[in-house]
């Protein structure tokens, strides 16, 4: 075989490879980042749990991510122990151009889940309640592996039993 023939050769099998790539999977990552968070939560956690909060966020219940911070030292601080055991994730992704430069795109998701909340200290809790969440993420590409996502924004309710 001429050198050239390898050549092209070599070429079509290196393009093959590159088109043969998977694309990214934005949901299995925000899935694993939220997974990442509840574990965090339930060792007491804090910090790493805030780190993966944004600075403009807001909800009905905290304006402002300072007073989501307070709420969850002063939790912290009334049982010695907090769990979070949550449900499936229901995800959906939206991808939108970004108005100034149509050459960027902007990606946010929209993730339902119940959860049961518990506080205690012993083996069995003290109390606990399921909440049925809907929560609002935005992609930040430029963060680490692993916490690509920032919370937005996040709603809940108390619900009787579980869905």
């Amino acid at each position: 075989m001429t050198v050239i023939k390898r050549l092209v050769l070599l070429l079509a099998v290196l393009l093959l490879q590159g088109c043969s790539e998977e694309p990214y999977n934005y949901s299995e990552s925000l899935r694993q980042q939220i997974n990442h968070l509840e574990l965090a939560f339930n060792q007491g956690e804090t910090d790493s749990v805030l780190d993966a909060v944004a600075t403009d966020f807001h909800s009905e219940y905290f304006p402002e991510r300072r007073q989501l911070r307070l709420f969850m030292l002063r939790q912290r601080q009334q049982h010695s122990r907090l769990t979070s055991r949550s449900g499936p994730a229901v995800i959906q992704l939206q991808f939108t151009a970004d108005d100034e430069s149509k050459a960027t795109t902007k990606i946010t998701a929209r993730v339902s889940f119940q959860s049961l909340l518990t506080g205690g200290g012993g083996w069995l809790p003290h109390s606990g309640q399921f909440y049925h969440f809907v929560t609002h993420w935005r992609w930040r590409g430029s963060a680490k592996k692993g916490e690509e996502w920032e919370l937005v924004e996040a709603q809940w309710k108390a619900v009787l039993e579980p869905r």
